[in-house]
């Protein structure tokens, strides 16, 4: 087929102007980059026919190009797959011959002519009338709008219709992007291809190559253009947990440290900073002095630098982050986040002089995760991500109603919305995950060895744990839709669903003692709730702590009473209560989570911190708290044994840990075993010491996506 002849080619709703080299769907133009509009020009000529992967480096990327091609040409044909709704494993259009190249495989109509919208006619401005006149004839017109309204969809057929697209598709892992007030540039935080360094990085849209903007081997993160285009702040978080916040121009150049900031609970998934659209202040998250852990929302001035709070947050929650301004800058809608992964979505209207007008109002009740609130340019709805934590997706919400709509069009696994101020662009973060139950099987011949355990499945399984006797595994998973209780053998055999609660998602769970129960902590709509569940089929019964709320917890080994994780100080403490019934009793002063009780009863190992944790240990009914081990990976990568504290230190600078047996008798710590993967939630070691069992990311990847012509 010759396309240098100016054909009009037509295959399915979709038609291709060889000579001009646009794609129109249904008439509407879709916007294809350069490089994948001749891409699709090349299967188009030789379609039917295999086309080599040589091929189209011969015939579309000159000699003497330097670029990575493999990579070039994935992310050129995922565009094209993206422009046409195609995809890999089911294509209509654009096939992949494995280990040769592409196909298209579609029927062509050559010939047919292109479908265009002719322009409306002008029309004459009508001649003028009474104000009498125009007030009944608006009173017409005003009826005859709300009549079609009713009628009419409620965007124009006749506008381009939203299309997904790659923003970024680099190697290791991209969090929260943001786009230029024009659209035409993007600034993200990378990983790096290593996983090693998280810097700041700017993408022109439509071009391959990025500008990376910091190289300090701390995180950098959270990148937010200034409205003009010219700035972008971003907060660092150093190794010991602290943050700051600073300022870089747009195309490169020496950065300028504004101010210190916490560093941000959960700030690789939380904006940290939002602008005004003056360019005069920005508002940021920062931690409240006299409470840890508690985060509000202040006024940041560029020019006095200085700080104003504005929200003052229950202490029972995390705090107030992912603010965002709204275009004219009279409002900020923002997260209050508690834990469980449960927030709400809230609005504060401020004064001309960045101050707070009354109180912050609630614009949706506590429910599944919110995150990552961001205006449309027309300061009339808000974009964020929604649904529970492991399966994001993205929500509108129009100001005055009651109730958000799913934005089918980004998919699941969505999160971090972006929408420029011009130009209708949108972009967003999109993750996909493999994790995992991993086995390290000790005593064996041979010496350790890691294997997959034989639980896993191609869902998320973590939060492992042996009962009391080794003979079976409890563990959460979400194989079945949402996160439920599962137990197995030990081997991961015969596994069986434990729990089947409606629109609610388990956390967590420990046995209890004698191994016929566990101690499940449950995310409902309402808050994180605890429970008792039998493995003998009987309901689950819900437990009561009196005065606490949102409480992780555990039974003592001999079951006379419960070990809490409460935050009814202000920050997370452990508290001690009577199985019988009775008030809790605070056992730690000094900050403490997931608990765990010695062997013997006499001590109750538990974590301080959550973003770099450090075990430590209290008397069980009170007293000195002490420091045990520096670091951990997570808050639940330990387990107390007769001999010592098997755990995963926090990953070095390569990224990868081990696991350790820190021994009591000796006070040394020996490695078991070197860990070449990251590690997530869970930890377990079985009573004859022959397997641990641990939570492995075996996949991760988080890419930026775009939307082009959103509205």
């Amino acid at each position: 087929m010759d396309l240098n002849s100016g054909r009009i080619v037509r295959f399915g709703v979709f038609e291709m102007d060889t000579a001009a080299a646009e794609l129109r769907k249904n008439g509407a133009r879709i916007r294809l980059q350069e490089q994948p509009a001749r891409v699709l020009l090349h299967l188009l000529k030789h379609r039917g026919e295999i086309v080599t992967r040589e091929e189209l480096h011969r015939a579309l990327w000159p000699e003497d190009t330097f670029v990575d091609f493999d990579h070039g040409l994935n992310t050129t044909i995922n565009k094209i797959r993206d422009a046409l709704g195609d995809s890999a494993t089911s294509a209509r259009f654009v096939e992949t011959v494995p280990k040769k190249g592409y196909r298209f495989v579609a029927p062509v109509e050559e010939g047919a002519p292109l479908h265009v919208e002719p322009a409306p006619a002008p029309v004459a401005p009508p001649p003028r009338r009474s104000s009498r006149w125009l007030w009944a004839a608006g009173g017409v017109a005003a009826i005859s709008v709300a009549v079609a309204g009713l009628l009419a969809p409620r965007w124009s057929t006749s506008l381009p219709e939203p299309t997904v697209v790659p923003l970024t598709t680099l190697p290791g892992l991209e969090y929260i992007s943001s786009l230029s007030p024009d659209g035409e540039r993007a600034a993200f935080s990378w990983s790096g291809a290593d996983n090693t360094n998280t810097d700041i990085y700017v993408k022109q849209v439509g071009s391959e190559s990025i500008l990376r903007l910091t190289t300090d081997p701390a995180y950098d993160g959270n990148p937010a253009w200034s409205p003009d285009g010219q700035w972008i702040a971003f907060s660092r978080r150093s190794a010991g947990g602290s943050g700051e916040l600073y300022l870089i121009p747009a195309t490169g150049g020496a950065e300028t440290k504004l101010t210190d900031i916490s560093a941000g609970y959960d700030s690789l998934a939380s904006r940290i900073v939002s602008w005004a659209p003056n360019g005069k202040w920005m508002m940021i998250s920062d931690g409240v002095a006299q409470s840890k852990n508690l985060y509000a929302l202040y006024s940041f001035s560029l020019e006095t630098h200085q700080k104003r709070q504005l929200t003052f947050p229950p202490e029972t929650s995390f705090g107030d982050l992912d603010s965002a301004i709204s275009p004219d800058g009279r409002s900020v809608a923002f997260v209050r986040r508690y834990s469980g992964q449960l927030n709400e979505l809230f609005l504060l209207r401020l004064t001309a002089e960045a101050r707070a007008d009354g109180q912050p109002f609630r614009l949706l009740p506590r429910s599944r995760t919110y995150r990552s609130p961001t205006w449309t340019a027309d300061g009339k709805e808000l974009v964020f991500q929604s649904g529970w934590f492991h399966l994001p997706s993205l929500s509108r919400l129009r100001l005055g109603e009651a109730a958000s709509v799913p934005i089918a069009l980004t998919g699941e696994f969505a999160g971090s919305p972006s929408i420029s101020a011009r130009g209708n662009r949108m972009s967003f973060r999109r993750g996909a995950n493999d994790i995992n139950i991993w086995a390290l099987k000790l005593g064996g011949t041979g010496g350790p060895r890691r294997e997959p355990w034989g639980g896993s499945s191609t869902y998320l399984d973590h939060v492992p744990h042996f009962s009391p006797d080794g003979r079976r595994v409890a563990f959460v998973s979400n194989r079945a839709g949402s996160q439920a209780l599962w137990v197995s053998d030990a081997d991961g055999s015969h596994p069986a669903r434990l729990t089947n609660f409606t629109d609610a998602e388990v956390t967590g769970g420990s046995w209890m003692p004698g191994g016929t129960a566990l101690a499940a902590m449950v995310l409902t709509e309402s808050g994180t709730k605890s429970y008792r569940i039998g493995l003998g089929g009987e309901p689950p019964a819900e437990l009561h702590f009196p005065g606490h709320v949102s409480i992780p917890f555990i039974a003592s080994r001999d079951a006379k009473s419960w070990f809490l994780t409460s935050k009814k100080t202000g920050q997370w403490e452990i508290w001690k209560a009577p199985a019988s019934g009775g008030l809790p009793v605070q056992i730690t002063k000094k900050g403490g989570q997931s608990p765990q009780e010695s062997p013997d009863g006499r001590y109750l190992y538990y974590v301080v911190s959550e973003t770099h944790p450090s075990l430590w240990r209290v008397p069980a009914d009170g007293g000195t708290e002490e420091k045990v081990l520096d670091s951990l990976v997570t808050p639940m990568s330990f387990q107390v044994m007769e001999e010592g504290i098997y755990y995963i230190p926090e990953a070095g600078t390569d990224g990868h840990s081990s696991i350790r047996l820190h021994r009591f008798a000796t006070g040394k710590a020996e490695t078991l075993a070197d860990l070449d993967k990251p590690v997530m939630w869970g930890f377990s070691v079985s009573p004859d010491r022959k397997t641990i069992l641990y939570v492995q990311i075996d996949h991760f990847s988080q890419d930026q996506m775009l939307v082009e012509n959103f509205r």
